[in-house]
């Protein structure tokens, strides 16, 4: 019976026997503990609560209108860079509508027809009209048809707006060959006398045209590397357009970047929770598998069981039998 009680004491703890180390999983065995819980690797193990945790907050975030929060900005951009020319065109029309005794320019032009302006004529070109004033160069009306096709369009502006002077006197003042006929505020093309009012404004009508095609430039350029459109690029550009957006190392419109870009952290959050459900979901079985057999209970139940048939059948028995034999004796 001895043996019996030590054996209680020993499995009580095992420590003093053991040492601290060894004691851990001989005192979990016994005290129905799992060994994954008594060595602390559950914690280590066990990620799969952590990782549904951010998988949840992946699947909660709406990537589209998250993306819209920057799309849609962009597009107000692109009405602001839509703006650059019309502000350009408005002040164009007003020196080419100017409509003065002495310069009667009638015209005005829209972004549709602007880059090649005889196309804004063509219904006077149709009815042979012809301007209301005789140009200096020839002294007579101007045709509004494009002379050929090397006539471009500064060149085009700037002979239909040649117009002839007026007379501020009569004694030298001639239009074309006839210097006889002209009188004061006739048209005239050359003489003392012939005063050429409209130059300044067919030349500031030149100067406006080219700042309307640069800013066009500027704005065909924004519009190509910002890319709202992305089925075409603006006329007469590539997509992106301004060597100082290549230079930065990009290859396509922003727009069309930003696309990419949701497109890639749409399948970077759609391949996380596939892998949640795969190979992640499988590396949780081992690991349940794992804790399961790190369930050792077995072993002090079996424990139990022998010491019962130890220490209570068997030296039970023993005790009857030397009792017997005593009483006997």
């Amino acid at each position: 019976l001895d043996t019996c009680e030590v054996m209680n004491l020993v499995t009580g703890d095992f420590e003093p026997i053991l040492g601290d180390a060894m004691a851990t999983g001989a005192n979990a065995i016994f005290d129905g503990t799992n060994l994954a819980v008594a060595f602390n690797v559950t914690d280590k193990v066990d990620f799969q609560s952590k990782l549904d945790e951010g998988l949840s907050q992946i699947k909660g975030i709406n990537i589209t209108q998250k993306f819209e929060l920057v799309s849609k900005p962009l597009v107000n951009v692109q009405g602001m860079i839509d703006g650059i020319t019309t502000k350009a065109l408005e002040g164009f029309n007003k020196v080419t509508s100017y409509d003065s005794a002495s310069c009667p320019f009638q015209d005005t032009y829209t972004k549709s027809n602007i880059l090649q302006p005889w196309n804004a004529h063509l219904e006077k070109v149709i009815k042979d009209k012809i301007t209301d004033y005789p140009l200096r160069s020839t002294g007579i009306p101007a045709t509004y048809k494009r002379l050929s096709k090397d006539e471009n369009a500064v060149q085009y502006l700037r002979r239909i707006y040649d117009a002839a002077g007026r007379c501020d006197g009569t004694s030298s003042c001639c239009l074309g060959n006839d210097c006889d006929t002209p009188s004061y505020n006739d048209y005239c093309t050359s003489g003392d006398d012939c005063i050429f009012v409209c130059s300044n404004l067919r030349d500031g009508i030149v100067d406006v045209y080219k700042g309307y095609l640069t800013a066009d430039t500027i704005e065909r350029g924004m519009a190509a590397d910002l890319g709202i459109d992305q089925t075409t690029c603006p006329a007469r550009v590539n997509c992106p357009a301004t060597l100082e957006f290549m230079d930065m190392g990009h290859d396509y419109p922003l727009m069309e970047l930003l696309d990419l870009y949701k497109t890639n952290i749409t399948e970077t959050s759609n391949d996380l929770i596939s892998v949640a459900s795969t190979s992640v979901g499988m590396a949780m079985v081992e690991v349940k598998d794992f804790l399961c057999h790190m369930n050792v209970s077995f072993i002090e139940q079996r424990y139990d069981q022998v010491s019962e048939s130890f220490c209570e059948t068997m030296f039970g028995g023993f005790a009857q039998v030397n009792w017997a034999l005593w009483c006997l004796a």
